[in-house]
């Protein structure tokens, strides 16, 4: 009989890095035990010791896990894309909106996170807002920066370099910001024959961003869920579609009940 193939083991962002040359075994050693002592993600624990900037460290994760990422120093977030997420859900979410995009009658809210493919914030701000939420990677400093720039929050954090990025010199934020591992998103794109509004990472992977972590358990990719299965937002999707179609309850009606909820689970 034959026994089944072991799939082979997704490897770990330590070891990435290494074989990417942006660290040494030595340092990858160092900040491990860091890690293990305060308990940081390993790729803010390589960055305060100082052994990667967060730019390559951001480009490699965007390249690993196949989301866009936003670089939006010098650039200016609009105020209404801002009023869309209230300051407590934005700190408790680590998020910050960036920018809202239209695509035919669709339009898509960029949403830049740490933790991408957190699927339940996902859901929650998409219903939130009305918006089709396009997730992206943004680097921690640079949220940092932007949640104390735009909402005031952490004003009594350690200050950086980081929190005089966002001075509008380089116009709004929008999709020219945004880059696949070292390349724009639009030359990325177009290379793998995409349009540049369209994410490369599969929306319904539940991938463990927790990759940053280096000892995240991995998730079951896409391709190997059980037949038929079909993910939760997807459902909830479909089931406020079908109540908006059959006229029982409003689009408005529903982000007004949603908002309603909110606040009252607000700190």
């Amino acid at each position: 009989m034959l026994q089944a193939m072991a799939r082979p083991e997704r490897k770990k962002l330590g070891e990435t890095l290494v074989e990417a040359g942006l660290i040494d075994e030595f340092q990858l050693r160092s900040a491990l035990a860091d890690q293990k002592r305060w308990g940081n993600r390993l790729g803010k624990t390589l960055v305060k010791l100082g052994f990667v900037d967060e730019t390559p460290l951001m480009r490699h994760l965007s390249r690993l896990m196949g989301y866009p990422l936003a670089e939006i120093r010098g650039r200016e977030i609009d105020a209404e894309v801002l009023a869309l997420i209230p300051s407590a859900v934005a700190e408790k979410n680590r998020c910050l909106p960036l920018f809202i995009e239209s695509d035919g009658a669709s339009r898509y809210l960029y949403l830049g996170m740490e933790e991408p493919a957190d699927l339940d914030t996902l859901d929650s701000l998409q219903l939130r807002t009305g918006l089709e939420i396009f997730p992206v990677l943004i680097g921690f400093r640079e949220l940092d920066a932007g949640l104390r720039h735009y909402y005031g929050l952490g004003l009594d954090a350690e200050r950086s370099a980081d929190d005089a990025v966002f001075d509008g010199t380089g116009g709004p934020v929008g999709t020219d910001c945004l880059r696949h591992g070292d390349e724009p998103l639009e030359a990325a794109t177009e290379a793998a024959g995409a349009q540049p509004s369209l994410a490369l990472a599969d929306p319904e992977e539940s991938f463990e961003v927790g990759v940053t972590t280096s000892e995240a358990p991995e998730a079951a990719p896409a391709s190997e869920r059980r037949a038929g299965e079909v993910p939760t937002r997807r459902i909830l999707q479909a089931l406020t579609q079908l109540l908006v179609e059959k006229g029982i309850l409003t689009r408005d009606e529903l982000v007004a009940h949603v908002k309603a909820l909110s606040a009252r689970e607000e700190p």
